[in-house]
């Protein structure tokens, strides 16, 4: 994801010293990102597939009911980007197929406080 990103323009990673660490900053609103990777079983990937293609509001109400379950390595991927404060957050999952993570959803942006609370329940 934050290849693509960077890619397109939307995106700039700054390395650190000695090439060691680094930051992402979004282009359009200067705000530092930090990454989150998660990682499911194929059936609990599928019910978050779902759920992230829901409406915010609905996207809070069903990850506040009903939460799946991570595990240490699985075949479904989920990528976030949540800014420093909170404001702005984007997510895309992905399916570890023929040795890659292939993308089996859109690249789906939230902001304001709708992005901090989904970013809390994820």
């Amino acid at each position: 994801m934050v290849k693509t990103l960077s890619s397109n323009g939307q995106l700039t990673v700054k390395k650190g010293f000695l090439g060691l660490g680094g930051k992402a900053v979004m282009n359009n609103t200067g705000n530092t990102m930090s990454a989150v990777v998660k990682e499911y079983v194929p059936a609990e990937g599928e019910k978050l597939l779902r759920i992230i293609n829901l409406a915010p509001q609905a996207i809070i109400e069903a990850l506040t009911n009903e939460k799946p379950q991570e595990t240490g390595l699985g075949n479904v991927r989920l990528e976030a980007l949540v800014s420093e404060d909170g404001t702005q957050m984007l997510v895309q999952m992905f399916r570890f197929v023929d040795f890659r993570n292939k993308p089996i959803s859109d690249l789906k942006t939230f902001v304001g406080t709708d992005a901090a609370a989904i970013a809390r329940l994820i």
